[in-house]
């Protein structure tokens, strides 16, 4: 009778068992890397949209890149005016806008509007189609109207206009008549291609007539139409404290 040498079990076994805990391990420890950085990549993103959401300047640096893509597109389909930066918004309530300008038909919300001094432009991003084009005007009585525009865009198109799009104003009274100076900003609020900055007094109420202030030379041709009989000057006052905005409109006695 044939005897069988004894095989040992136990070395086997053991390299087995070793193996599958290595497997198993190596398992969980890519599972625990690939969650730490999913949340590591998260938070930054996260911290990133939040420093943007809270930093103006930084709100405003993404709107401008937005707005230069969006004219970069649609510069590709149709002639749009050189030397001049649009007002650009989203259309946001098309119903609202159909009810009162026939310009808004055939749009829907998520179209983009640019808007220049002369036309504004309804655009659709997913089709890269131009959906209308209508001039901007003058009225007789010196109001912004655009077969499009304005009192109701400011709320039913999305701005995406930035401070650094907009032409920032201050309005000072120097009249002597109270509350003249808000009267005139109201007004300006809905100006498209400005912003209204502050509202307040002159230096002094002494001022024979209005003046404006172009301190950063803008093109202020639609602002004017809203002050009658202004002196158009670049230089603050004497007396006059300083402002950070492109123009501050000193109101004076008429």
């Amino acid at each position: 009778m044939e005897l069988k040498p004894k095989t040992n079990l136990v070395l086997p076994v053991i390299l087995s068992k070793m193996k599958i805990k290595d497997f198993v391990f190596g398992i969980v420890f890519l599972f625990l890397l690939g969650t730490t950085l999913f949340f590591y990549f998260n938070y930054h993103k996260l911290k990133s949209e939040m420093y943007v959401l809270t930093n103006p300047q930084a709100q405003a640096a993404v709107n401008k890149a937005e707005a230069n893509q969006l004219v970069a597109e649609i510069s590709k389909v149709m002639n749009l005016p050189q030397g001049e930066d649009p007002v650009v918004g989203t259309i946001k309530d098309v119903e609202s806008l159909v009810k009162t300008q026939k310009f808004f038909v055939g749009s829907q919300n998520g179209d983009k509007i640019l808007i220049y001094k002369d036309k504004a432009i309804i655009y659709r991003p997913e089709t890269n189609k131009i959906i209308n084009v209508g001039p901007v005007y003058i009225d007789t009585n010196n109001d912004v109207a655009v077969d499009t525009t304005t009192s109701t865009i400011n709320n039913d198109v999305e701005s995406m206009a930035s401070s650094t799009d907009s032409i920032s104003v201050e309005v000072r009274n120097g009249s002597g008549i109270a509350g003249a100076a808000s009267v005139l900003g109201n007004e300006l609020k809905n100006l498209v291609g400005y912003k209204l900055d502050k509202v307040g007094d002159a230096a002094t109420s002494t001022y024979g007539g209005n003046l404006v202030v172009n301190l950063t030379g803008k093109n202020i041709e639609s602002l004017l139409t809203k002050i009658k009989n202004a002196k158009i000057i670049n230089k603050l006052p004497i007396g006059e404290a300083d402002s950070l905005d492109d123009v501050v409109v000193i109101l004076g006695k008429q």
